[in-house]
């Protein structure tokens, strides 16, 4: 705790950059996310063919001990290249209607920058229930009987920072157990329905800007 107080101010500082990196982030990609998808593709389709061409390219001018090695690999990369080249050609409007789902999400992100603060929303309601959690799992604990531990190096004396607690026979014990075992099954529930909780909410507000979109205007998101 110590640590943490000592670097608060880089701690702050850093979550401070991540919004603001999160934001010129989306409006980049808003604007440049359609070209950025078509440049990966026309940059892995010349870099196929390059290697093809170099490789190829080396085994006809080399001659070193490498040269079926060369060989290879400038066909795999023909073959490669040929395949790429096929896939993007057959699969051309599937490929299309991606990106242009990738551009519309940018777009979305852009226009509803509020839905970053559904996911801090729920982490900060988990880790008031997670505090919640932890006061549940000393109450149920603290149900045997605490007793400061004997050190024995002592020769026998007490040591009051240090507890032991004995439970009243297997009855008592195996309560605690099966208690212990329903808050830890109850954390891992909670924990995933507040993570898909967050998840539907992002989904809604896509939906209800999809849905009172149109090629005239942009919609407006439901977040609330």
């Amino acid at each position: 705790m110590k640590d943490m107080y000592n670097s608060s101010t880089a701690i702050f500082l850093s979550m401070f950059l991540a919004f603001i990196w999160s934001i010129l982030y989306i409006y980049f990609m808003s604007i440049f996310a359609e070209y950025i998808a078509w440049g990966i593709i026309a940059i892995t389709q010349i870099g196929l063919i390059g290697l093809t061409v170099a490789s190829l390219g080396y085994y006809a001018t080399s001659e070193s001990k490498a040269k079926k090695m060369a060989l290879v690999v400038g066909i795999c990369g023909a073959i490669l290249s040929l395949l790429f080249c096929v896939a993007v050609y057959c699969g051309w409007d599937s490929l299309k209607n991606a990106i242009d789902v990738i551009d519309a999400s940018a777009d979305f992100l852009a226009k509803t920058k509020r839905i970053i603060g559904v996911p801090f929303v729920y982490f900060v309601i988990m880790v008031f229930y997670f505090f919640f959690w932890i006061g549940c799992i000393i109450c149920v604990y603290s149900m045997g009987t605490i007793k400061p531990n004997l050190d024995k190096r002592q020769g026998g004396a007490y040591i009051p920072q240090w507890k032991d607690v004995e439970f009243n026979g297997k009855g008592q014990s195996s309560q605690v157990n099966y208690i212990l075992f329903f808050l830890t099954f109850g954390l891992i529930w909670f924990t995933f329905f507040l993570d898909h909780q967050s998840k539907v909410v992002t989904m809604i507000s896509a939906c209800t800007y999809y849905f009172t979109s149109n090629k005239d205007k942009e919609g407006d998101a439901t977040v609330s």
